[in-house]
């Protein structure tokens, strides 16, 4: 069974003092996993929270997502570095290539992994030729995304 995130309106309620501004950052940085929401302080700023979770080696939330990765995965530095080269921009199959120096013929079987794994997502244009295999990767886990940015 897959659970899914929360969405947005859920994980709202998890913060009862922070106004529409900080509620949008906070989930565009957490996403909707309640464990990640619980880290987070109302009383505080986002930008406070972030220093205090996210810059501190002490705090899950400094490198859950390596830690995961490690746990889950033979190969997480190859992941990681997928992870690191989509998030900075690399969207196609040969720009992840080329800025991961994973060899391109090796690359399908780690995105399809992380893709199970619902780390990463292939977006298809809206009007593609029948049975196109042109589409682009993008980080839809908001953490993942968000923590990979530093």
């Amino acid at each position: 069974m897959k659970v899914l995130p929360m969405t947005f309106l859920d994980a709202c309620k998890f913060f009862k003092k922070f106004d529409i501004e900080d509620l949008v950052e906070v989930y565009a940085s957490l996403g909707g996993i309640p464990a990640y929401l619980n880290e987070f302080n109302d009383s505080l700023t986002f930008e406070e929270n972030v220093n205090r979770t996210f810059f501190n080696k002490d705090h899950v939330l400094f490198d859950d997502a390596e830690r995961l990765l490690k746990d889950e995965l033979r190969e997480p530095y190859v992941y990681l570095s997928i992870l690191e080269q989509i998030s900075e921009g690399a969207t196609t199959l040969s720009e992840i290539s080329s800025k991961s120096k994973v060899d391109v013929t090796n690359l399908p079987k780690y995105l399809r992994v992380l893709e199970n794994m619902d780390l990463i997502k292939k977006i298809y244009p809206v009007i593609r030729e029948r049975k196109s295999k042109r589409g682009i990767y993008k980080i839809p886990d908001n953490y993942f995304h968000f923590c990979r940015d530093f």
